[in-house]
C-alpha cells in the first residue's frame, strides 16, 4: 500500500506541477483574455502530456453557406512536460537508495496505470470555446485564395466561435507512451537502481547527457525570465512554456540536422511567402540547416553551432568523469577510449533524435462550405529524425573523445581516484571475510593499501 500511495501521489503532484506552469505561462502571455483560464490550462497540460487537441467552430450567426471550421494542433509545450517529468521521477525515487526491484516494479506499474486515468480527466476538463475575428473584412484584407461570399467581391468575414477539445482515446494512448518513457529513463539512469553487469556505461553516458541538457534548458529559461524585465511578461510566458523547444531545436540545428518550415493550402498567400520560397503547387516553405539555408543570416547561424558545441563538450567531460576507468593491457588505451566515445555517441544520437521529434509541431485548419472543405491551411515545423540520429551519434562520439582527453589534461590524477577494484579483488575479499578477516584488514586484497584501522 505504501508503494501504491507513493505512485498515486507522484502522478497527482506531477499534474499539479504541469498545471501551475501552464497556468502561469498562459497568464503571462495574455492567452487567458481570450477564454477560460482553467479550460486553456487543462488543454495545455493535455498537449504537454502527449495528447492532442482538435478544434471545430462556425460563425456566431447563421451563415447562408453553412460555413464550419475544423482543425487540429500537434504541439508539445515542453516546459510544462519538463515540470511534470521532474516531479514524477523525483517523487517516485525520493529517499529510496536501496529500493528492492519488486517494490520498484509495483511503484512504477501503478504510476503507469494512474497517469493515463488522470490525464483522461484533465482532457475532459480541457474543453472550451474561443471567439475569433476573421481578418478579412474587405477587399484585400485576407490572404489570396480565400472564398468570396458573393459576386461583389466581399470576402468571408465576421466572428466565428471555435470549440477546442481532446480526442479521449488518442490522448490516453499518448499519455501512456509519455509516462512509460519517463519511467524508463528513471529506471535506466537513476543511481538508486542497481545496474546490471556490463551496462554501467549506459547509466554514466545517459545520466551525463540528460543532466547537461536539463541544466542548459534551465539556463535558457532563466535567460528568458531575465529578458522579460525589458521585453515584458509575454517573454517570460514563452520562456516558461517553450524554453525546452528552443533548446532542443537549437541543438539539433547546431549539429547540422535540417529543419523544414512549410505551409500549404488555399490560404497560403503573400504574408507567408515572405518567410519562404513559393513552390509550384502553392505551398510555401523554407529549410533551416547549418550547412545550407534559403535565407542566409550571416553570423546568426553560428549561435546554434556554438551552443551545440558547448553542450556536447560538457556532455563529453561529465560522461568521462562519471565513467569508471579500468587500466587495460598495454596498447589498448586508445582503443578503450574510442570504445567509450562510441558508446556515448549512441546515447547522444538517440537522445538528439528524440529531442528533434519532440520539438516538432504542426497545425491544420480547414473551412468547409456546405460540407465540402474549400479553404484550408496546414503548417509544419519539423526536423529530420534520422539525420538527427546519425549526426548526434557522430557528434556525441567526437565530444566523448575530446571531453575525456580534456579531463585527463585538467585532472591528471583522476584515474587513480576513480579506478574501481577488479573482480578478482572482490572475490578474494569475500574469501577473506569468510575466514574472519574484516573488509579493511591488513591482509585483505582491497584493504592492502589502506590503514590498519587502528590495530
Amino acid at each position: 500500500m505504501c508503494d501504491l500511495r507513493r505512485a498515486i501521489s507522484a502522478v497527482v503532484l506531477a499534474f499539479l506541477a504541469m498545471g501551475v506552469v501552464a497556468a502561469l505561462g498562459l497568464l503571462l502571455t495574455g492567452a487567458h483574455a481570450t477564454g477560460s483560464l482553467s479550460s486553456l490550462t487543462a488543454a495545455t497540460v493535455t498537449l504537454a502530456a502527449g495528447g492532442s487537441v482538435d478544434v471545430i467552430g462556425g460563425f456566431s450567426e447563421p451563415h447562408p453557406l453553412g460555413v464550419s471550421v475544423r482543425g487540429g494542433i500537434d504541439f508539445m509545450p515542453l516546459g510544462v512536460s519538463l515540470a511534470g517529468a521532474l516531479v514524477l521521477g523525483t517523487t517516485l525515487l525520493w529517499h529510496d537508495h536501496a529500493l528492492p526491484v519488486r517494490r520498484l516494479v509495483v511503484r512504477m506499474g501503478a504510476a503507469a496505470l494512474t497517469f493515463p486515468a488522470v490525464l483522461a480527466v484533465v482532457a475532459r476538463a480541457g474543453h472550451g470555446s474561443l471567439p475569433v475575428d476573421l481578418p478579412c473584412a474587405g477587399r484585400g484584407g485576407c490572404a489570396r485564395g480565400a472564398l468570396r461570399a458573393s459576386g461583389r467581391g466581399r470576402l468571408l468575414s465576421g466572428r466565428i466561435t471555435v470549440d477546442y477539445h481532446s480526442e479521449l482515446w488518442s490522448t490516453v494512448l499518448g499519455g501512456l507512451v509519455w509516462v512509460v518513457l519517463i519511467l524508463a529513463i528513471c529506471w535506466l539512469f537513476s543511481r538508486r537502481i542497481p545496474t546490471p553487469t556490463g551496462q554501467a556505461w549506459i547509466r554514466s553516458a545517459g545520466s551525463a547527457t540528460l543532466a547537461v541538457i536539463l541544466w542548459a534548458t534551465l539556463a535558457v529559461m532563466a535567460v528568458g525570465l531575465v529578458a522579460a524585465v525589458k521585453g515584458g511578461p509575454k517573454v517570460a510566458g514563452v520562456a516558461l512554456l517553450g524554453a525546452p523547444n528552443v533548446v532542443f531545436s537549437a541543438v539539433s540545428v547546431g549539429v547540422g540536422v535540417p529543419w523544414s518550415m512549410s505551409a500549404d493550402g488555399t490560404l497560403v498567400g503573400r504574408p507567408l511567402s515572405r518567410f519562404g520560397d513559393r513552390q509550384p503547387d502553392g505551398a510555401t516553405g523554407t529549410s533551416l540547416s547549418l550547412f545550407g539555408t534559403s535565407h542566409p543570416s550571416g553570423l546568426m547561424w553560428l549561435l546554434p553551432a556554438i551552443f551545440s558545441a558547448v553542450i556536447l563538450l560538457a556532455i563529453g567531460v561529465v560522461a568521462a568523469k562519471r565513467t569508471p576507468f579500468r587500466p587495460g593491457a598495454p596498447g589498448k588505451g586508445f582503443q578503450d577510449r574510442v570504445l567509450r566515445a562510441g558508446r556515448l555517441g549512441l546515447i547522444v544520437g538517440g537522445t538528439l533524435a528524440a529531442m528533434t521529434e519532440l520539438a516538432g509541431s504542426s497545425a491544420h485548419v480547414g473551412m468547409s462550405i456546405l460540407g465540402h472543405e474549400l479553404v484550408g491551411i496546414r503548417l509544419l515545423f519539423a526536423g529530420h529524425t534520422l539525420a538527427a540520429l546519425v549526426a548526434g551519434a557522430v557528434a556525441g562520439a567526437v565530444a566523448g573523445f575530446v571531453g575525456e582527453a580534456l579531463l585527463d589534461v585538467l585532472v591528471p590524477r583522476r584515474r587513480r581516484a576513480v579506478t574501481p577494484p577488479s573482480m578478482r579483488d572482490v572475490i578474494d575479499q569475500v574469501g577473506h571475510n569468510r575466514d574472519g578477516h574484516g573488509a579493511n584488514g591488513r591482509n585483505g586484497p582491497i584493504g592492502r593499501d589502506q590503514p590498519s584501522g587502528g590495530r
